[in-house]
Order: C-alpha cells, then structure tokens, then sequence
C-alpha cells in the first residue's frame, strides 16, 4: 500500500547528526552581485531558525576557493534550494553543484526544491531558449559524459515541485519578500516533513482556495466538516493540498490520507487506514483498530485530517464516524466525486468544484502548449477549440496541452478531429488521444507504473525497466513532460488515479481463453518455500496475477498428471533455481514439461537463480551439480531421462532472467520479477 502523508511522518533522518546544515543554496555569483533576491531569501531562512551554507556576501567574495568546501557542505546538507537563472546554465560551478546536488539526492535522499528565476522551466528541462543557448556555449570544451550528466542533472531538477520567482534590480521589493516568505514556507513544511507536491500553476487556485478559507469559522470550540465534490480532474485533490500546506502547522497534529477509494479495495484496506490515522495523531504503533479505540484517542487533540477520494459511505463511517471523534477547533476536510456521499453528513461547508472560466482554462492551457500563458497568434482559434474538449477541467487542460506541444498546425486539426468524435468524458477521452501518441516503449512504461509502482522512486524504476529491455530514462520522461506522470519531492512517481484506472484496465495480465493462470512457479520447496517463492507469491497475487503454487499437492516419486496440466494452461512459468533444486526428481519432471510447453505452446519462461550462479545451472556444477549426481545416484531412471533434464537445464539457464545473488533487497527482486513478468505478457 502507498504511504500516507501526515505531518507526524518519520523524520528521525531529517535530525540525523550528519545533516550539519539544513539547507544549501546553489546559484550563480554573478546573479547575486545584480539582484537582490538571494539576500533576501538568505535573511529570511535564517530568521526562521534554518541554518544555511555560506553568506551570499562571503560566497561572492571567496567564489574560487570554495568549490570543494561547498560540494562537501551539499553532502552534509538535508536540502537544496536551486536557484536557476539566466546565468546558471552558463557556470561550470553550478553545474558541478547541481550534479553533486542530484547525486546526493539520488543516494542519500537530499530533497531537491528548484527556483525559476526569470527563466522558464521548459527552458531548463530541455536546454533550449537562451539558457540553452549559454549552457551549450559553455560545454563545447567539455567532455561529452560530462555533459551528458549535466544535462541529465538540469532535466531532472527541473521536474520536482518547485516555484518561479520574477528578477527585480533594485533592492527588497515587495515581490522579493513575497517570494522568498513562499520560498521558506515550503522550505520548513518539507524539513519537518509535512509539505505536499502541488502542480505548478496557481490559475484558478486562488479563487478556490479563498472561497473555503473565507467560509471557515475561527470557532475553537467546534469540530468543523468542510467537503469539496466534484468531478475527477477537476482538481479537487490539488486544492486540499494547499489547504494542508497552508493550515496543518496550525494544529496539533495533521494527516492526508491520500488515495482512500484505492486504498480501501486494498487486503485489510480498512483497518491499515485506521491504523494510519491513529499512528500519526497519536504518535503510537501499539494500537487495537476499532471504533471504540478511535473515540477514545482522536478526541484529546486539536487536528487537522484530510480524507482524499472518498467513494463509499462506509469510509466515512470508519474514518471519522462522528464530530465527537476529534478534539475542539478540529478541522475534517473531505473530498469525492459524488456529492451524495457528503449529503448526510452535517457539513459546515459544502463546495462545487466547478469547470474554469474561459479565460482560465485557455491560461492554463497556454502554460503547457506554448511554454507560456499566451497562444501563439496563429494558433488562438485552435487553442479556443482545444479548451472547448477539455470542460474546465485542469487535468484535461494540462494532459492536451502537453500532446500539443510543439506541433504543426496541421497536427493541431488532426489531433482535434479525434477529440471530436467521443466527448462523453473529457479527461479520457484526451488521455486515450494522448496514449495513442506513446510509441510501444512508452506505452508499455504507463501501463507498468501504472499498475505496479505509483509512489516509488522513479531513480529505482528506472534501473528496474531499464533491466527489462525498456528505454525506461526518455521513456519516463516523455510521460512526465505529456502531464501523464508527475514525480514528488522525494522523488516518488505520482499518477492521477483515472490515469491509474486506464492503466489497469490496458494491462494485458488477466489470463486469455487458453491461460487459465497467469504464473506458473517451479520451486524446491526446503531451499525457498518459506523465504523467496513465498514473498514472491505474495507479490504475485498482489499485482494481480492468478498464480499456481503446487504447496497442496501430494508429493511422490512422479508428478502428478493435474500439475502437469496446470502447466499446460499458464501463461508464463518462473524457475527458482536453488542449490536443492536438482536433487528433486520432482521439479526435474516439472522443468522438462515447462521446456516443452515453452517450445510448443510458446509459453514464456522466467529463470531466478537464488543462491546458484547462472553457469552452474547451465553446465551442472558447483554445488548445483552435487545435488543432481546424488540425485543420479539414488535414482533408477533411464540414462535418456537424465540426458533430457540436463538438456533442459541448459536451455532454460540461457534464457534471460535474473540473477539474485546481484540484489541484496529481496523485495527489490521481487518486485523486478513481476515487472519482468509483465514486459514478457505485453
């Protein structure tokens, strides 16, 4: 199950004692010398209590010299703040910074938290327009690995949440204030571990956003409801996170449950909610979950509890039965789709997430069709249509923006014609369009994020698909760069559960007319049933997959004519191979069988060699070997019987597959294995 975000999350590595400085800013020198801003926001973090890495001023002045200090000081540092300026991309330091910077984060979880300043981040992600222009003229000398990271290194920064600023030359503006009191606000919430990843745009938020901080009362002796409806897209989930951004310091305690329709359908979904609740209010693991247990908590203190998705009455029942569950001056906000899930609830305030103006949702649409808010002039009659598709809704807005990107005219009419002919739900409706623009690797990349590894890191995935024989880097990058994939702070992969559900609903895992299971496992059951295979069952079922694990079968010298079957009708066979493994008359049996399906039927054959190297397996040595001779030994079967399964040890140890002995996480092999799994059925 995804984890939840509360403001009681584990923080114990933000305190941890290597973490000499909180924050580290990185910017250019030059930027420093003209603008004021970086004074400002240096003040402003230092008045909140937040120790940085070097004065504006002595960095400037000791620029040269401080190079390796500053890496070091990025490496004893919790967080980063970029600031990306016109100079930035024009500076080897900065770049050697950032790259650091990005290392660390990739290593060591450093949080990564950008500034645009009078730059457009599009610029930054791609290298183009004048920051591009002064990055490329600066690395015509520089060896093209080199390059290669840094560029890797600006794309990647470039998406995590962050803000713009706008350049001011003279000192202390109100902008330079306001942006660096953002800047900082963010900064703390994400040190203390509380902040959630919001979109960039604030079109429209604002509006929204006022509207329910103006309908709450200051009553500190009321529970307050407050419910936000509306349909999926329209950026209900968005809004309650700036709500808990902005309000969650003010009580005791906060929680956002995110994902609750999603969560719920989960094995013990209920009570592992109940239990995320409890935990992060109360600070507590030991903890009984039932209704009795919750009224008894919740009530001694004043919090803040977001319930995100909702989709059954029983949720709400569960979750937060009754006003008297929380403490006085609690706030419980609520989101859904259907507002008849809010109707008999006694709502302090009820609110409509209704479509954006006209002028709004062509603003929006601009900031990811052009780079910019405007339309090109050419193109004002065709963005008029486009925003006409698209009914208000902000996911709809980004997601058909982002496949414009950079088109003809001609592919503008085109694309358009195909939204034309379905309009029964917006946001679908574009996103099969924009799917259908994914190139085979790509689509393969949605479906397996999709299905299997929302809230991950996307550094871990990466390396997991790129094992897979998936161009997982630009793969990944092309589905955030369309407003399919966004990626969080902490480098996790977030995805818009409607995208989720079509992801689902392409995955190609149910079993066809001659599969019955989905996987096949063929294992020694002393050296791995209560270790690997079961964990691997686990995941297995869990991901989905009709999985046949002969544990109830009654064991013999042959095997029996129903698993042979079951054999037969699986879609893909997995082979742990084990020390013991050929020392089983049994699962020798079961491999020449699983050989022969995969030569006749095409059945799909996964090998994992667990605590056995590839070529013992493939040439029957080692202690591999060992077991099969004491296995010849005891045996009386024909030397052509033994003849075929060492044909058919060969054969299965040169398909591709995984190694164990090359991870040290099981659970990371686990989850390869089923990623494998599925790349095998698409």
């Amino acid at each position: 199950m995804q984890s939840m975000s509360s403001s009681n999350a584990s923080s114990s590595n933000l305190r941890n004692p290597k973490w000499i400085n909180r924050v580290f800013i990185s910017f250019d020198a030059k930027d420093v010398e003209e603008e004021p801003f970086i004074f400002t926001l240096y003040a402003h973090l230092k008045k909140a209590g937040i120790r940085t890495c070097f004065d504006p001023v002595d960095t400037v002045r000791r620029r040269q010299e401080t190079l390796p200090s500053r890496l070091q000081a990025i490496e004893r540092s919790r967080l980063s703040v970029v600031i990306f300026s016109k100079g930035y991309a024009g500076s080897t330091e900065c770049l050697v910074e950032l790259e650091n910077i990005m290392d660390c984060h990739r290593v060591k979880g450093h949080i990564v938290f950008p500034v645009f300043y009078g730059v457009n981040l599009w610029n930054v992600r791609k290298q183009k327009g004048e920051f591009g222009a002064l990055f490329e003229g600066m690395v015509k000398n520089v060896h093209k690995d080199r390059v290669l990271n840094w560029r890797r290194a600006l794309s990647e920064a470039a998406f995590f949440p962050g803000c713009r600023a706008t350049p001011r030359r003279y000192r202390h503006t109100i902008v330079d204030f306001q942006a660096s009191d953002e800047i900082v606000h963010i900064v703390c919430m994400m040190l203390d571990g509380k902040y959630l990843s919001c979109t960039y745009h604030q079109i429209g938020k604002s509006i929204h956003t006022k509207n329910i901080y103006d309908s709450l009362s200051n009553d500190l002796e009321s529970v307050h409801l407050v419910g936000i409806w509306g349909k999926g897209g329209s950026g209900k989930t968005t809004i309650a996170k700036v709500i808990y951004n902005n309000m969650c310091h003010s009580f005791e305690g906060s929680i956002f449950l995110a994902n609750i329709k999603d969560e719920w359908k989960q094995d013990n979904g209920k009570e592992y909610l109940q239990k995320q609740l409890l935990t992060e209010i109360n600070s507590s693991t030991d903890l009984i979950m039932n209704s009795t247990e919750m009224e008894k908590i919740l009530p001694h203190k004043r919090v803040l509890v977001v319930l995100d998705d909702v989709s059954q009455r029983d949720q709400l029942i569960s979750l937060c039965g009754s006003p008297v569950w929380f403490g006085p001056g609690s706030m419980i906000l609520i989101t859904a789709r259907e507002k008849h899930l809010l109707d008999d609830l006694e709502l302090d305030f009820e609110y409509e997430m209704k479509g954006m103006e006209s002028s709004e949702s062509l603003q929006l649409f601009g900031s990811h069709a052009f780079k910019n808010d405007s339309p090109a002039g050419n193109l004002i009659k065709l963005s008029k249509k486009a925003i006409s598709h698209c009914g208000g809704l902000p996911l709809a807005l980004e997601v058909l923006g982002s496949l414009l990107l950079d088109r003809k005219r001609s592919e503008w009419k085109s694309i358009l014609k195909l939204l034309k002919r379905n309009q029964s739900n917006e946001v679908l409706n574009i996103l099969k369009v924009s799917y259908d623009f994914l190139d085979h690797n790509e689509k393969k990349i949605f479906i397996e994020i999709a299905c299997f590894y929302i809230g991950m890191d996307r550094h871990n995935i990466t390396q997991l698909l790129n094992g897979c024989g998936l161009a997982a880097e630009t793969g990944i990058s092309k589905l955030i760069e369309l407003s399919l994939l966004k990626v969080d702070m902490n480098n996790k992969l977030e995805m818009h559960d409607l995208f989720q559900d079509m992801g689902s609903d392409l995955n190609d895992l149910k079993p066809k007319s001659k599969w019955i299971h989905n996987v096949f496992l063929s294992f020694r059951g002393v050296d791995t049933r209560r270790s690997f295979t079961s964990h691997l069952y686990a995941t297995l079922q869990n991901a989905g997959m009709a999985v046949y694990m002969d544990d109830n079968l009654e064991r013999g010298e042959n095997i029996s004519s129903s698993l042979l079957q079951a054999i037969e009708v699986s879609r893909v066979s997995i082979i742990i191979f084990s020390i013991n493994y050929a020392n089983s008359r049994w699962c020798l049996q079961e491999l020449e069988k699983i050989m022969e399906c995969h030569r006749t039927l095409g059945q799909e054959v996964l090998p994992v060699f667990y605590g056995v190297e590839p070529s013992e397996v493939r040439n029957q040595i080692g202690s591999f070997g060992k077991a099969l001779g004491g296995l010849v030994q005891r045996i009386s079967d024909t030397k052509d019987m033994i003849i075929s399964w060492k044909r058919a040890l060969t054969e299965a140890a040169n398909l591709s597959g995984w190694n164990l002995n090359d991870y040290r996480d099981g659970v990371m092999m686990h989850r390869v294995t089923v990623l494998f799994l599925v790349t095998l059925n698409g």
